[in-house]
């Protein structure tokens, strides 16, 4: 249930209040503890999520990603190379 927020003409106090959408529509405004005057829901604010941007790789990752991948490589030559026969 959505928290609705009211502040009061009068004396300027702020509360908040748990409605349904179908009981806020019906109650714009209520009654104020200090009974001179009557409260107005205060507007809602909110805020848009934005997608997280892909933070760059560092010096540090790249090489070792390189490094790692060069291992691999070398690591597949060299089973190609002792699986071969060589003429002396």
């Amino acid at each position: 249930m959505p928290k609705y927020t009211y502040r009061c003409v009068g004396c300027e106090r702020e509360w908040q209040v748990n409605f349904s959408l179908e009981e806020a529509k019906q109650n714009p405004w209520l009654p104020c503890k200090c009974k001179t005057s009557v409260a107005n829901r205060v507007p809602q604010s909110f805020s848009v999520r934005e997608k997280k941007k892909e933070t760059p790789k560092q010096v540090g990752d790249i090489t070792e990603s390189f490094i790692e991948e060069a291992r691999e490589e070398l690591d597949q030559q060299k089973k190609e190379a002792s699986s071969k026969e060589y003429k002396v």
